[in-house]
């Protein structure tokens, strides 16, 4: 599992710059939160959210991203 401790001495999954392993996890991570909150998903306690809590430095990564020029035009419309 990706927690706080793969990212403990880094500002990105492989290092100190934004990689490919960055941009692969971005959308799983968004998917999850958003299906974690679905009423028969949250029944199943599956104890991620919310992820900037449970996992700071993953929050901080995934901030990051969301930041970025133009990342909210990659979601579909019904997301935001």
């Amino acid at each position: 599992m990706l927690n706080d401790e793969v990212l403990a001495d880094k500002n990105w999954l492989a290092g100190n710059r934004l990689s490919a392993a960055d941009i692969a996890i971005y959308p799983i991570f968004k998917f999850v939160e958003k299906l974690a909150v679905q009423e028969d998903v949250s029944k199943l306690n599956i104890d991620i959210l919310p992820i900037e809590k449970k996992y700071p430095k993953l929050g901080d990564l995934l901030q990051k991203i969301d930041e970025m020029p133009n990342v909210d035009s990659l979601y579909p419309p019904d997301w935001r």
